[in-house]
């Protein structure tokens, strides 16, 4: 019922999916159980009010950490 009220406006709100596999961003997103830089799944999708809209509510996903290239402890 709420999705279809959603997609009844003029214009249609909007649900962005596409972040797994992605960098983690503040500004869309919100962590679910675990923070890190790159996003594992999503939980809620981030809410626009309609296409390239504003944002209504950020995203929520679970992150993961991955580790950084070239990067090593020399002692």
């Amino acid at each position: 019922e709420l999705s279809w009220l959603m997609v009844i406006q003029d214009p249609p709100m909007c649900m962005e999916w596409q972040f797994t596999g992605s960098e983690f961003k503040s500004e869309t997103m919100r962590s679910f159980t675990k923070s890190g830089d790159q996003v594992q799944f999503v939980v809620w999708p981030a809410l626009y009010l309609h296409d390239n809209g504003a944002l209504v509510a950020k995203a929520i996903v679970q992150g993961m950490k991955t580790e950084k290239k070239g990067r090593k402890n020399q002692k």
